[in-house]
């Protein structure tokens, strides 16, 4: 009895010793923050400069002061590529963010541009991305609240998607839509679990056979 323990524990090892393998290669998911809505979009042509810019993320970000392990950036630049000053106003939770440009001191008619940079408050992975709008007269009127809200778990809406952020419905770049390690662990995971199955039933059965 004990070499029939002794074999199964044998088969077993291999596989037990894979999984942990396969474990200990597996990427860390690293996260990375989202923007889901963003105003004005990305290209949207304006009456006016807006007074406010709201950009919102799907999880809250790091807003903490730069002094104290902060990491975030800004920029708003007019027509002319002036640097506007900017009041920053974080929304609660960290799901979003109120820019408040100063007033431009060139003409307001062009493209204007607006970067970004924001990181996640545990990893600190960051985000950075930018937008144009244009103003103009034939732009749609500029609306005395940006038209959307920050929460989580919102549809994206508009404006550049964060540098580096993969879509989670596209494929890795081997096409395998990162399912793969998936998949494997729940090989490895159902091979260890048969094995000990196995090694009960044997034992139930031997319990059961009259001495």
């Amino acid at each position: 009895m004990l070499r029939i323990h002794a074999r199964l524990a044998a088969l077993a090892l291999p596989v037990v010793a894979a999984a942990a393998v396969l474990l200990l290669e597996l990427p860390v998911a690293e996260a990375q923050p989202e923007v889901t809505a963003i105003f004005p979009k990305d290209g949207e042509v304006l009456s006016g400069p807006p007074p406010m810019i709201r950009i919102c993320f799907a999880d809250p970000v790091n807003v903490r002061d730069p002094d104290d392990g902060g990491d975030f950036g800004f920029k708003v630049e007019d027509p002319e590529g002036n640097s506007l000053g900017l009041r920053i106003v974080f929304k609660i939770g960290g799901l979003g963010v109120d820019l408040f440009p100063g007033h431009s001191i060139g003409p307001n008619e062009g493209e204007w541009h607006v970067e970004w940079h924001v990181t996640d408050p545990e990893t600190l992975e960051p985000t950075d991305g930018e937008l144009t709008f244009t103003v103009g007269p034939e732009g749609s009127p500029v609306p005395e609240e940006p038209p959307i809200s920050c929460a989580a778990g919102e549809p994206a809406d508009s404006g550049t998607p964060a540098d580096g952020t993969p879509d989670a419905s596209e494929p890795d770049e081997d096409g395998s839509g990162g399912g793969g390690d998936t998949l494997l662990i729940v090989i490895v995971a159902g091979a260890v679990g048969g094995a000990a199955l196995a090694l009960l039933a044997y034992r139930a059965r031997r319990r059961r056979r009259p001495n």
